[in-house]
């Protein structure tokens, strides 16, 4: 896992990575991640429970990714602003 050992990081931005999916595995550690932005990638699916441990998260910034992304499950307690702008969002 890219993260395992980052578990204090607060914000990250991943924006321009080309990123296609988010796997259950990939944000596991980051526990403290209060803003996390993934704007202007590929992304095409979200995987269920992928983003589940992030209890602490503000911030989801999503927009201009797939235009059809398609989320199986966010479950986000904490979060207060979702930018999801230029997608057609499917929820399952």
């Amino acid at each position: 896992n890219l993260f395992k050992n980052n578990k204090k990081i607060e914000k990250l931005d991943l924006s321009y990575n080309k990123l296609e999916i988010i796997s259950k595995s990939l944000f596991e550690k980051l526990i403290n991640l209060k803003e996390l932005v993934l704007s202007s990638n590929n992304i095409k699916s979200i995987e269920k429970d992928s983003l589940k441990h992030m209890k602490k998260l503000e911030k989801l910034d999503l927009s201009k990714n797939d235009e059809n992304l398609r989320i199986e499950d966010l479950d986000l307690p904490a979060t207060t602003e979702l930018i999801i702008s230029n997608l057609r969002v499917y929820w399952k």
